[in-house]
């Protein structure tokens, strides 16, 4: 908006005064422009934020501000091709460096994004400078600030924690962190379960001794683009029907946080204890085996539940296995041999 100083002033900058100002003759005399531009810059700014012009109503300049609706615009165009309209048009591109777009979009994209405004196109991109990856934003409102050249993505349609992975085979997977994750919400690390054992070998004496379940390690982790994490799945210990069985094996996310496994059930009349976690911002022992003496000659040795909220439960027997992730195997000893319950594999599940 444009200043318009009094008129037969030599000054473009001069004040204006009343004509009872020491040394005014008159007050000063106002242009037309001064009353017709002001009205029609602050009507302007109520009617393109959406409120129809009121002579009653002597807060809609104060409600178009708070409103924000300048700069809000329902997309056009495609999934990966974003048009919008704003109202007043941007003059180009430059016009809206620094400037907060909301735009609501109707799909996720599927790749690469570019924006349009009023014509002036340029490509969404991460913080780091990397463009859209798929499934950068969900259907909703995303926000955008313009670089002049581009446009930066600020927040997306995505729910915190919405992406999920879950890792479920024994060995170490080395996983890639995506473009634009900078935090996992929240990563689970179980390990595997304890296999059972028998105290001996002979029916007059022998019980099942029940294996440990896996600990648990859970927290958030604070990444970068492209890091990669390598993600161990600890090993199912093994059960055996004549003597002790072996511990389960250590999953691990990264060196951040691990998880020990749960142990094996002795032949020694002794149950398997379980897992530990570490390095998480919670961390959880897994349950003991269940010791099966006292109750000879057939019994259950029931295996240790794994640690954590979605820890697997133990078995007993091959009608009732361990569960995934981390159940401490079971075994039930009767006068016709073992029948074993087979401990459960670790896990890592990783929500971002």
């Amino acid at each position: 908006m444009k200043y318009y100083a009094p008129f037969g002033s030599s000054d473009p900058n001069a004040p204006y005064v009343d004509r009872n100002t020491p040394g005014a003759v008159v007050g000063s005399k106002v242009p037309a422009k001064a009353i017709e531009t002001l009205q029609r810059e602050l009507a302007k700014l109520t009617t393109a934020s959406g409120l129809a012009e009121s002579d009653s109503d002597t807060t809609q300049v104060a409600t178009a501000v708070r409103s924000q609706r300048l700069n809000y615009a329902v997309a056009g165009g495609s999934a990966n091709a974003l048009t919008v309209t704003l109202d007043p048009a941007p003059a180009d591109m430059a016009a809206l460096t620094g400037v907060p777009l909301r735009v609501l979009v109707s799909a996720s994209n599927t790749g690469a994004v570019t924006l349009t405004v009023n014509g002036f196109a340029g490509a969404i991109r991460h913080p780091g400078g990397e463009p859209l990856a798929a499934k950068a934003y969900v259907p909703g409102i995303i926000e955008v600030m313009g670089t002049g050249t581009d446009f930066i993505l600020l927040a997306g349609g995505i729910k915190r924690g919405e992406r999920i992975l879950i890792f479920d085979t024994v060995g170490t997977t080395n996983w890639t962190v995506p473009i634009g994750v900078q935090w996992l919400d929240w990563v689970e690390v179980y390990g595997a379960g304890g296999g059972a054992g028998t105290q001996d070998a002979g029916f007059s004496t022998a019980h099942g001794e029940g294996g440990g379940g896996g600990g648990y390690a859970g927290g958030s982790v604070s990444v970068s683009p492209g890091d990669v994490i390598a993600i161990t799945v600890g090993a199912a210990g093994v059960t055996s029907g004549t003597g002790s069985g072996t511990g389960g094996g250590t999953s691990s996310f990264g060196s951040v946080m691990s998880a020990t496994g749960g142990g094996g059930g002795t032949s020694a009349g002794a149950s398997g204890t379980g897992g530990i976690g570490t390095g998480g911002q919670i961390n959880l022992r897994g349950g003991s085996g269940y010791d099966g003496s006292g109750n000879l000659p057939r019994v259950n040795g029931f295996g240790g539940d794994a640690a954590g909220p979605h820890g697997g439960k133990g078995g007993n027997r091959v009608s009732v296995q361990a569960t995934w992730p981390g159940g401490g195997g079971g075994l039930w000893y009767s006068d016709v041999g073992p029948n074993a319950a087979d401990a459960e594999r670790g896990g890592v599940i990783v929500r971002y």
